[in-house]
């Protein structure tokens, strides 16, 4: 029952990725312009 749970991803999930996510990459990249490296460290 648990793994099965953890294989659905949840309602807020899917709505945070299908909305709210690509606005808030749009203002913090093109209107802030900062990036975020993932751990990459700064680019050269």
């Amino acid at each position: 029952v648990e793994r099965r749970l953890l294989k659905r991803p949840s309602w807020i999930r899917r709505l945070w990725f299908a909305t709210g996510k690509p606005v808030y990459r749009f203002v913090t990249r093109r209107v802030l312009h900062w990036e975020d490296n993932e751990g990459r460290g700064a680019k050269p």
